[in-house]
């Protein structure tokens, strides 16, 4: 595996050296949020463009499906340009598709010289211009948000930070929206002086100064040039007073929609009732709000310490007009660091460390040059206090010359000396170890292994069908994958791998080989067993009757509303249900949510959905599934409205018809679906069967769904359809449910053919909840090796590991980690190795 880092910071790379010291003047960053990329989004780009903006800075939900992330970025592209400073943090409809795009808002930050560190979007930390961003992702994606955004901003001097993220607490937007994001990460924030950006609420609204932001004190009514907001940082000499000041801004009006003012209504402003008196200004539905970004113009005239703030809308209407004072002012420079030395630690990595010798640095900025005394490009930067620096990806046998440098807000410091070092010429790799061979299929083995390499380049895997006598190179994977699913295999046939590393050099030796056999052909198609319904109106919809309690079978619950309101939770029979997917329709009338449970229920009974809000009709439809896969059963899920797939709320027009597409996984896969029709009469499409229709309500108000369910004999991507009485703004969700597989006597790695020397067998309870015994038996005395491995192939547990006589054995696996800690639910591997054979089972963890 590549290693970049060092003490814990993932650093990232650029050759561009990036401006240091204070922001340009005049410098003009839009803030923006839950833009889409249609045409209003595109307004947006053009008057941004128009105002000559810099960077932007957009605060979540930025295309709203994974069809849109390359429309998003065109437009991006056309209007502002290749590679422009795009920074943005991860919105709630962005989290399945986030990966597509940190793919391009890297490298755009990479281009424009901005050094950064952390994961993008989601926990990152940059320092471009003179301005200080942190994207945090709270109520989305982990936790520590706050304690991040603390450390960030206390390791940097920059005259401007600014604090990014999407969701909101209640009383900080105008809308409905509820506490999403908890009081750390906006009290830290005003701690530090940070301003606070976010958006999620479509529409646009700015607080005066604020002296504490949980409680909404606010400390200064601002007015004018010379009566600004102030962004002023805790002094640490005195711990017991709470000197922060800051300001909060909702900028959400990037062209998905606007909303309407929920918040506030009868008044806001300075004499408002509290806490309406935090807003200094509000542009909603109800103002006539269009889309637009707030523009902030920092170093504005000159002035280092002051910024110009305005929301501009898509008609260069300026809608808000403020100023903002920082007393971020670093009084100097920081001292030099001192005795950089340069040690090649492989051929593809040397390692540095050197002196610090100031105690007000905000971080330090590595360079490097391959051509003796330069030319120099910034390569990294780290924090504030750190003096290493591993900097790998390095061509063998080259001299690589380095030089270091502090900075803050007030600019940088002298260098460093100047030292050099040599790769090395290459080693061939360390060879990988702990290959876990795992059959999830009649034609399918999942492999995994532990990469023990810094310098490969890639891995090669070999396959046996003859025991382990002869290899076949079947697959070769690049740098630090570490896992591989080998396809199109016979069923109930024993293959055995091994794999190795290699790198300019050389080859790695092999890993251990391990076998797996494929499992039977799958059994009959999932079955229906039931369903039941029920309506209701308010926030709390029950099935009109008890759904029965079956071990192992799978239940669906499909709840539908009118208004649409999202679910957030179900309960019933005692089992943890989990959200697949939610829809709106395509005006957001109405919409569908669609939740599984599986496991061991505690008996029958009726099932119950909670909503968001009140809704004014509800109905919910629970099906129940047998002969599903025990430990996996849903593979693909797909949802769409009349805007297409995983479609937006708003713009959608009316039709009668829906024709989604879904893959299957395995052959007899059952595909399950749940559409929102209101008051309309549901034909299910060609080959579906229609297990229910529930309604609640009538005329336009009316909530309705139609549940249907298809079996397919061969794996293949199949059409999701079905038709309406009358045009309506309907809302989908498809689900595709594996059938069960088996093995003989259920051991998914013995073979047909072998001797029955020892058996494994399923552990129980499965699934399970704090710990689960595992059983297995041996016919005669061997060496043994019970071993617990996670998805990825990680070896978290030996429970036994020696000679054993012959007979039956029981141990208990409690769930922990190797320090234990509690590990989270999932799959897991209990991997038995007897001699030179192996038998795997596998487990479900629910906590």
């Amino acid at each position: 595996m590549r290693r970049s880092s060092v003490l814990g910071l993932l650093l990232f790379v650029t050759s561009v050296s990036p401006a240091l010291g204070q922001t340009p003047p005049n410098y003009r960053v839009a803030f923006i949020g839950d833009s889409n990329y249609g045409q209003d989004f595109q307004n947006v780009l053009d008057m941004m463009a128009r105002e000559g903006v810099d960077a932007v800075v957009h605060a979540g939900d930025l295309a709203y499906s994974a069809g849109g992330v390359s429309g998003f970025r065109t437009r991006i592209e056309d209007t502002l340009g290749p590679n422009f400073p795009y920074f943005a943090s991860v919105g709630n409809h962005d989290k399945d598709h986030w990966a597509s795009y940190q793919a391009f808002l890297e490298p755009w930050a990479t281009a424009n010289g901005i050094v950064w560190d952390g994961d993008f979007g989601i926990q990152s930390s940059h320092e471009f211009q003179g301005i200080h961003f942190v994207l945090v992702a709270p109520g989305d994606f982990g936790g520590e948000h706050a304690t991040y955004v603390r450390d960030r901003h206390a390791a940097s001097d920059a005259t401007w930070k600014i604090s990014v993220w999407h969701r909101n607490m209640e009383i900080y937007q105008l809308g409905t929206k509820g506490n999403d994001t908890g009081w750390g990460v906006y009290e830290e924030s005003r701690r530090a002086g940070a301003i606070v950006a976010t958006a999620h609420e479509h529409s646009y609204g700015r607080t005066f100064e604020l002296s504490n932001v949980e409680s909404a004190v606010v400390s200064h009514f601002d007015d004018g040039q010379l009566n600004p907001i102030a962004l002023i940082s805790d002094d640490l000499g005195t711990p017991t007073i709470d000197e922060g000041r800051s300001f909060v801004f909702v900028s959400g009006l990037g062209g998905q929609s606007v909303r309407n003012q929920d918040r506030c209504t009868e008044g806001w402003g300075p004499g408002a009732a509290s806490p309406c008196d935090v807003w200094g200004a509000v542009y909603t539905d109800d103002q006539g709000a269009t889309f637009g970004a707030l523009i902030g113009e920092f170093n504005h005239g000159g002035d280092a310490t002051l910024a110009h703030f305005y929301f501009m809308n898509v008609n260069d209407q300026i809608i808000d007009d403020f100023y903002v004072r920082s007393n971020h002012i670093p009084a100097a420079p920081p001292d030099a660091p001192s005795d950089l030395l340069a040690t090649a630690a492989s051929s593809n990595r040397i390692d540095l460390g050197w002196m610090d010798n100031s105690d007000n640095e905000g971080g330090f900025r590595i360079e490097q040059s391959t051509d003796g005394g330069g030319p120099f490009s910034v390569i990294a930067q780290v924090g504030g206090n750190v003096t290493s620096y591993s900097d790998a990806g390095l061509l063998p046998s080259t001299e690589y010359c380095y030089r270091v440098r502090a900075f803050n807000g007030a600019g940088p410091s002298d260098y460093t000396n100047t030292d050099c070092a040599t790769t090395p010429a290459p080693t061939p790799p360390a060879d990988p170890t702990d290959l876990v061979a795992m059959a999830v299929g009649s034609t399918q083995i999942d492999l995994s292994w532990m990469d023990q390499a810094d310098d490969e380049d890639g891995f090669t895997i070999e396959r046996s069908t003859d025991g382990g006598s002869t290899f076949t190179e079947i697959a070769t994977v690049g740098l630090d994958v570490t896992s591989y699913s080998d396809l199109d295999l016979a069923p109930l046939t024993e293959y055995c791998y091994r794999v190795r590393a290699f790198n300019l050099a050389g080859n790695s030796g092999y890993s251990n080989t391990d076998c797996a056999t494929t499992l039977d052909v799958p059994m009959d198609p999932p079955q229906f067993e039931e369903v039941v319904t029920g309506g209701a109106s308010g926030t709390l919809v029950s099935t009109s009757e008890g759904v029965t309690a079956v071990d192992g079978d799978l239940y669906l619950a499909a709840i539908s509303a009118k208004e649409h309101e999202s679910v957030v939770s179900v309960t019933g029979l005692g089992l943890t249900w989990t959200l697949v997917e939610e829809q709106c329709s395509g005006r957001n009338q109405t919409g569908v949510s669609v939740w599984s449970a599986q496991g061991t229920p505690t008996g029958s009974g009726v099932v119950s959905a909670t909503l968001a809000a009140s809704a004014g009709n509800i109905v919910i439809a629970v099906s129940r599934y047998s002969g599903v896969d025990p430990f996996d059963p849903v593979s693909n899920v797909v949802s769409g409205n009349t805007n297409g797939v995983a479609g937006a709320c708003s713009g959608g027009s009316d039709n009668s018809s829906y024709s989604l597409d879904i893959t299957t996984a395995l052959d007899n896969t059952l595909v399950y679906s749940a559409a929102a029709r209101r008051n309309q009469t549901h034909t299910p499409g060609a080959g579906y069967t229609e297990r229910a229709e529930v309604q609640h309500g009538s005329g336009g108000n009316a909530a309705g769904q139609a549940v249907q369910d298809r079996a397919f004999p061969t794996a293949s991507t199949v059409a999701v359809e079905g038709s309406l009485s009358s045009s309506v703004d309907w809302a989908v969700v498809a689900v595709s449910i594996r059938p069960t597989s088996f093995a003989p006597s259920g051991l998914a790695d013995s073979s047909p053919t072998e001797p029955t020397t020892f058996a494994l067998r399923q552990s129980f309870p499965n699934p399970f909840g704090s710990s689960t015994t595992i059983t297995y038996e041996l016919s005669k005395a061997d060496l043994v090796k019970l071993t617990v491995f996670n998805v990825h192939g990680e070896r978290l547990a030996v429970l036994v590991d020696g000679h054993q006589p012959a007979g039956a054995y029981q141990t208990r696996w409690p769930a922990v980690s190797a320090g234990g800690s509690s590990l989270p639910s999932g799959v897991y591997f209990a991997r038995l190795q007897v001699g030179g054979r192996a038998k795997t089972i596998k487990m479900m963890l629910i906590q």
